[in-house]
């Protein structure tokens, strides 16, 4: 689903017809939501760039980031192809369960990109499917025209190996399994809301309380700065993403 997201996005046109050649450039499990509908959101397009954009990168500043970014990014040539090795390296995680760069700080991360050395599936976890293995690096390739030339193109990978092994899971089994996951902490963001609008109800002043909530992969050898720490999550009284858990 997110394959097919970044395909729209790719193939827009301007009013003249010609293809914007836009990429997202952020692709990671942050930007990827579920919703308790089992439908799948790809968000925050706020560093995304048309291939004719004036916005140019400042000097030194890196867009995205280092643990989903591809190697070319590094000297500011993303196309397409980049936000495929993004969801590869997403891919990667979901399949291994553990990080792309395990344990790696972010100059170590860059270094590796520069030289061309991606972390295997295969190395990290044999037992996977061939089939998968294959679609996993092919889209984390170095070179761009290794890849796979179209977000569909590995779609349709993902697909056809889906279908030989069961078929996709449906939205309505994505959304029975979110809601007894998230169960108790939606009825703890629930009772959270209730009590702030009872407050305010009844006249009370003072802060909203804040809610907090944690990414399951940080518990263990996170390679990203503040390992082990919860990330703020959406306030009491602040509007989050529809269907957002």
């Amino acid at each position: 689903d997110v394959l097919e997201a970044l395909d729209y996005a790719h193939e827009l046109c301007g009013f003249d017809g010609k293809p914007l050649g836009f990429v997202h450039r952020d692709v990671s499990p942050h930007n990827i939501f579920l919703t308790f509908e089992g439908h799948t959101k790809v968000i925050d397009f706020g560093i995304a760039k048309a291939r004719d954009s004036s916005l140019e990168t400042k000097t030194g500043v890196l867009k995205g980031r280092a643990n989903y970014m591809a190697p070319e990014q590094l000297t500011r040539r993303a196309d397409r192809r980049s936000d495929i090795f993004s969801v590869g390296a997403v891919l990667f995680e979901v399949l291994s369960g553990r990080r792309l760069w395990q344990g790696l700080g972010e100059i170590e991360i860059l270094a590796a990109l520069t030289r061309g050395e991606i972390p295997s599936l295969h190395a990290v976890r044999p037992e996977t499917p061939q089939a998968l293995v294959q679609i996993c690096g092919k889209a984390l390739a170095p070179r761009l025209e290794d890849r796979f030339a179209t977000a569909a193109e590995m779609r349709d990978a993902l697909d056809q190996h889906l279908w030989a092994t069961g078929g996709a899971p449906r939205h309505r089994d994505i959304s029975e399994m979110l809601s007894r996951e998230f169960d108790a902490e939606r009825q703890r963001v629930r009772a959270l809301v209730e009590a702030a609008l009872y407050r305010l109800q009844s006249g009370e002043g003072g802060r909203l309380e804040a809610l907090e909530s944690r990414d399951p992969r940080d518990a263990v050898n996170d390679s990203r700065r503040g390992s082990g720490r919860s990330h703020p999550g959406t306030f009491a009284g602040e509007r989050a993403p529809h269907g957002a858990p």
